[in-house]
């Protein structure tokens, strides 16, 4: 990891462990170019922002350990994205279903891509889903835009 890339570099460290400035925190590493590399390198640690929070990042590593994720950069900038949005979305998708059917093709592909390799369990921790909410979606019982046709809970 090149850490003369960060967006962080010369950043006073403090805001990085300050609770009450998770945002302004993350804002920094949003924007930098080697934020999938600082997770991957940052991965155990258990003190402040390294690309995602402190919970975002025991979230990975049970991820991780279940299998349903790798330290890929693929997976990592999925976990990323994700884990941003359910922070600034938060509640989005998790019981929502207007939410879950207006998610992105990608996004539903994925789940149900997973969900036929890993256990309910894993894609709705994955996902910040509901267990009900993974199966209905996964049974096609929750339409979204992917399948082309209008919600139907």
């Amino acid at each position: 990891m090149d850490s003369t890339l960060a967006a962080c570099r010369g950043t006073d460290t403090d805001l990085f462990y300050d609770p009450d400035r998770l945002a302004d925190a993350l804002a920094f590493c949003n924007e930098c170019p080697i934020q999938v590399e600082c997770l991957r390198a940052n991965v155990a640690e258990r003190d402040g922002v390294w690309a995602v929070t402190e919970r975002a990042r025991r979230r990975l590593r049970s991820l991780v350990s279940n299998g349903a994720v790798t330290l890929s950069d693929a997976d990592l900038r999925w976990f990323i994205d994700s884990t941003n949005h359910q922070m600034f979305n938060p509640g989005s998708a998790r019981t929502d279903p207007t939410a879950v059917a207006s998610a992105s093709a990608d996004w539903v592909r994925a789940v149900r891509a997973d969900a036929a390799r890993v256990s309910l369990d894993v894609v709705a921790h994955k996902y910040g889903l509901s267990r009900r909410m993974a199966r209905k979606l996964v049974a096609g019982e929750v339409r979204s835009d992917v399948d082309g046709v209008p919600v139907s809970v």
